[in-house]
């Protein structure tokens, strides 16, 4: 059995405890650098506001690695340990087709989530579908999106 390690999800606790809401990120591989203070000021906002406790990162470009930077430099600002907590593969997903498992861990994750932190300004592709279905979900009252501007 082959195990996709590129959609493996990142798991980044803020708290000892883990009490709190769950956040995901939503965004494009090719979202540019000025958007990070900007994401860092929701991310800090999340955390002290809304409780956020847990942040599920992916490992797809550049949206998804500054996410996980300014986590894990909010961590190091509370004074936390460890910048990067561990992984989570949903059971099952080693079996989806390599052309569908992304979108297919995006869904499973969003529907697992209390918070969906986004940037998409492409009205296609992944990050685009995702969004759709998290804004649906929060028109249904199961999450709250947040949307970079």
């Amino acid at each position: 059995m082959v195990i996709l390690l590129q959609n493996i999800i990142l798991i980044i606790r803020i708290g000892v405890m883990v009490l709190g809401g769950k956040c995901f990120f939503i965004g494009h591989r090719d979202a540019p650098f000025e958007i990070y203070d900007v994401l860092c000021d929701v991310i800090e906002q999340h955390i002290s506001e809304f409780g956020v406790t847990e942040f599920y990162v992916g490992n797809h470009g550049s949206f998804d690695f500054m996410a996980g930077k300014v986590v894990g430099v909010c961590k190091k600002k509370l004074e936390l340990p460890a910048y990067f907590d561990g992984s989570y593969f949903p059971e099952g997903q080693e079996m989806v087709p390599y052309r569908v498992a992304i979108p297919r861990l995006n869904r499973y994750m969003i529907a697992h989530s209390d918070f969906v932190i986004a940037y998409v300004k492409n009205i296609t592709g992944g990050a685009y579908v995702s969004l759709e279905y998290a804004e649906k979900l929060q028109k249904q009252g199961k999450l709250h999106v947040w949307k970079l501007i």
